[in-house]
C-alpha cells in the first residue's frame, strides 16, 4: 500500500495527515497503527461471521509464537464481559485467518445479553518467548454496530493523574477515566511533539502514554498545557 496523505500538506484544511506546523492529526496515528509490522485485524463478514486475521509483513525467516486476545466489554462498564486467548505461531510474513465464527453465537457464549448494540470487542497480540509476554502489535477493536446505536455508553471524565519527565524531552503521561472512554484526544498548546498514542479507546481505568517534544519540555509546563476531549461527549446525551 502507499501512504500519499504528506502530499497535501499546506494551511488549510486538507486530506493531509500532519498540520502545517507539524503537529499530528488522528489520522496520522492511526496510519502508524495500520502501517505497524503486525497486526490483529477483526471484521464482520458479509455473512454476519466475526473473522480474525493476523498480518505480519516480517521479512524473517522465523516462527513467531503469539497469543490473541480478545475481550468483550459492555459500553457500560470497564469490567470486561469475558477475555480470552487463543495461540498462534506466525511463519513469515502473510495474512493468517485465526477464527471465523458467527457473530451472533459467539456474543450468546461470551455471555448471553450480550448484543451489536450493547457490547463490543477490544483485540490486543502478544508476542510469547520463554513464558513472557511482549506486546507484539497495536490494540484494536471491533464496534458491531453504529455508535449512534450504542446502548449503555456513558458520559465520561478523562482526567490527567501525573506528568512525569523520563528524559530531557520525554514525559510519561499517566491518564485516568470513569467509563469506556472513545476517541480520547490530547491537545497541546504551544508545545510541538508527539504522543506515542493518541485518539484511543480507554478500556481500563488508567493508562500511560508518552511525550516527546521537539525540545527540552517541563512536566509542569505539558500539564498545564494538555487538553482533552472524548467523543462520548458528542453522542451521549
Amino acid at each position: 500500500a502507499m501512504y500519499w496523505q504528506l502530499n497535501d500538506v499546506w494551511q488549510a484544511p486538507s486530506w493531509a495527515s500532519i498540520e502545517f506546523d507539524g503537529r499530528w492529526k488522528m489520522l496520522h496515528y492511526y496510519a502508524k497503527n495500520f502501517f505497524a509490522p503486525f497486526l490483529i485485524s477483526p471484521y464482520i463478514s458479509p455473512a454476519g461471521n466475526l473473522e480474525i486475521v493476523l498480518l505480519s509483513d516480517t521479512v524473517a525467516d522465523k516462527s513467531i509464537n503469539t497469543v490473541s486476545r480478545v475481550t468483550v466489554y459492555r459500553w457500560s462498564s470497564l469490567e470486561p464481559v469475558s477475555m480470552e486467548n487463543n495461540a498462534t505461531t506466525l511463519n513469515g510474513s502473510g495474512a493468517f485467518l485465526i477464527r471465523s465464527e458467527n457473530l451472533d453465537n459467539f456474543l450468546s457464549n461470551a455471555a448471553g445479553d450480550c448484543t451489536r448494540q450493547t457490547c463490543f470487542l477490544y483485540l490486543s497480540l502478544y508476542s510469547v518467548e520463554d513464558m513472557t509476554q511482549a506486546q507484539l502489535g497495536p490494540d484494536n477493536f471491533l464496534f458491531l454496530s453504529p455508535l449512534t446505536t450504542a446502548q449503555g455508553l456513558q458520559a465520561v471524565q478523562v482526567q490527567v493523574v501525573s506528568v512525569t519527565n523520563q528524559q530531557y524531552n520525554l514525559l510519561t503521561v499517566q491518564l485516568t477515566t470513569d467509563n469506556i472512554a472513545l476517541f480520547v484526544w490530547l491537545q497541546v498548546a504551544g508545545i510541538q511533539g508527539q504522543f506515542s498514542d493518541n485518539g484511543f479507546h480507554m478500556v481500563t481505568p488508567y493508562k500511560n502514554i508518552t511525550f516527546r517534544g521537539e525540545r527540552a519540555v517541563a512536566s509542569s509546563d505539558l500539564l498545564a498545557a494538555i487538553t482533552i476531549t472524548t467523543l462520548n461527549s458528542k453522542i451521549v446525551s
